[in-house]
């Protein structure tokens, strides 16, 4: 069986460690990033067949990310669902129009979370 492999773009690390348990009895292989440089380089060298990505970070911000991934043919199809704590109307619509999938705010249900990241990429194994 395939990992599936999802890049994790948050400056928190607890974040990365509640979605790796998330993850750790499913086919996930979770790539970790903890800004924007970092993200757009590991999306580059690994193609990951997901991005969950927050906007609050450090040097380069989300929406700013998303720019960039847009931009190059290497990523500008990697699926990206927005994960954050900004859950004003805007916020979202700045997302949309950036190109992401999904947008779901922080704190998240973990069960919605996995049913959205299925919809974007299809099932994860148990």
């Amino acid at each position: 069986m395939t990992a599936i492999k999802i890049l994790i773009v948050d400056d928190e690390d607890n974040i990365h460690k509640v979605l790796k348990r998330i993850f750790s009895s499913t086919n996930v292989q979770p790539l970790s990033a903890f800004n924007g440089a970092e993200a757009l380089q590991l999306a580059k060298d690994n193609k990951p067949s997901l991005i969950l990505l927050d906007i609050n970070m450090p040097k380069m911000d989300g929406n700013e990310v998303m720019r960039e991934l847009r931009k190059n043919p290497e990523t500008n199809a990697i699926p990206v669902i927005m994960l954050t704590g900004n859950g004003e109307a805007i916020d979202k619509v700045v997302g949309f129009e950036l190109g992401v999938q999904d947008y779901i705010t922080k704190p998240f249900d973990v069960a919605d979370l996995r049913e959205r990241i299925e919809n974007v990429i299809g099932k994860l194994k148990s």
